[in-house]
């Protein structure tokens, strides 16, 4: 063979190895999931596969979908509050919607309205370092969750609001609750706390239920499971779901707290995470798949379930008040290929969001917002709160924990 025959089969070889390097690279999902429009130079949208890993009845929405070329309102989306928040809540009052949230480094209150540029700070007790407030749906309670001396120990401070005769700004009075407690929730009336604790050492975990105030406290579950998210969807009901993690199966648990009846919905879903709505008759979850998110929807009564063809995380999104088939949710842009919901929420993936209208029946979305058209920002929306009259959302940016409102 000669020297330049030998030189071009070398040189073939390499190409065909490198060829087949680059499948494999691509193959095995180490790229950016990105949620392309299904047609023209259209926004972004949220469609992925319609594929599913899961073994029960599976139906397929219809895939109407509508785009805002533009933002309907330019100033819809703004900035309520730049430092680091711990936890907020949007309320009625005196026939107006109002958003209450707490200062991480300092413990202070402040409030704003939607229509509002002012915050109105209304307490002044400072309580350094709160990792997070779990509010009443009232407003004027909450529980405190801050770190002591340092260390491992969590305090839980039960708190209601003192406003002062003297001064405009009030302070937050109350008693420390649930010492040992891992994780906090209230009920939708916001006249009740749950409490949930790992038994260290041994494992499993229990949990009390208590007024908000702390007092009447009594347990209504104990487990062999130490990890669980928990939430309070309906007064009687308190959904349980597995730890998620993108290698573990998860599963969801309603807790009836009238005779603490413990109870298996479904599950069986990769990296699991639940989004419940209000009178526990649907279920909104996620999962992992092929290294990116797959949103879907359970009916609790009919037990079937559909893929929403969308590919965001059930924490990014909020059931309406005003539509039992209707959900508001953030959903990134793109997703680059990661270990979910693990690599989000440890922090290793920071997504960036658009907003959109969902009919989980239906079938149907709308892109609502569209970030970095009107303004230079990355937003990796979490915490979604929806006003009573589905008109103003609010969130929490987990870039920096700044506080966020969006006009619908």
């Amino acid at each position: 063979m000669s020297k330049k025959n030998s030189i071009i089969l070398i040189l073939f070889i390499f190409l065909l190895i490198f060829g087949g390097l680059l499948f494999f690279y691509f193959y095995n999902g180490n790229t950016q999931t990105k949620n392309i429009p299904a047609e023209g130079n259209t926004p972004s949208n949220p469609f992925g596969s319609n594929t599913t890993n899961r073994t029960s009845t599976t139906t397929q929405p219809n895939q109407n979908y509508n785009y805002n070329n533009s933002n309907k309102n330019q100033n819809a989306l703004r900035q309520l509050y730049a430092y680091p928040i711990s936890g907020s809540v949007i309320f009625e009052k005196n026939d107006n919607t109002n958003i209450r949230f707490v200062d991480r480094a300092t413990g202070n209150i402040h409030e704003i309205l939607p229509s509002s540029e002012e915050t109105k700070r209304i307490t002044n007790t400072t309580i350094p370092k709160i990792l997070e407030a779990v509010w009443g749906s009232t407003g004027d309670a909450l529980i405190l969750r801050y770190s002591v001396n340092d260390d491992d120990k969590i305090d839980n401070f039960s708190a209601k609001i003192k406003s002062s005769s003297n001064t405009d700004t009030g302070e937050v009075v109350g008693k420390v609750v649930y010492q040992n407690a891992d994780q906090i929730i209230t009920n939708p009336s916001g006249t009740k706390s749950f409490g949930l604790t790992k038994i260290k050492n041994m494992g499993g975990s229990y949990g009390v239920i208590s007024s908000i105030d702390g007092s009447s406290n009594k347990q209504v579950f104990s487990s062999e499971i130490s990890d669980w998210l928990i939430s309070w969807p309906k007064d009687n009901t308190i959904s349980f779901v597995t730890k998620p993690s993108y290698q573990q199966e998860g599963f969801l648990f309603f807790l009836n707290t009238d005779n603490s009846s413990f109870q298996k919905v479904f599950g069986g879903a990769l990296g699991m995470t639940v989004l419940v709505n209000k009178d526990t008759t649907k279920v909104l979850y996620s999962d992992s798949s092929r290294k990116s998110l797959r949103l879907n929807y359970y009916d609790v009564k009919t037990n079937t379930e559909k893929n929403l063809q969308i590919a965001t995380i059930s924490d990014k999104c909020v059931w309406s008040n005003k539509d039992k088939e209707t959900i508001y949710c953030a959903v990134p842009k793109y997703i680059p290929g990661s270990s979910y919901p693990d690599a989000w929420y440890q922090g290793i993936v920071s997504l960036s969001d658009n907003f959109w209208k969902i009919n989980v029946e239906q079938g149907t979305t709308e892109l609502i917002y569209e970030t970095g058209v009107n303004e230079n920002i990355n937003v990796d929306a979490m915490d979604l709160k929806i006003s009573n009259d589905d008109t103003y959302l609010v969130f929490t940016d987990k870039n920096n924990l700044s506080l966020w409102g969006l006009k619908i």
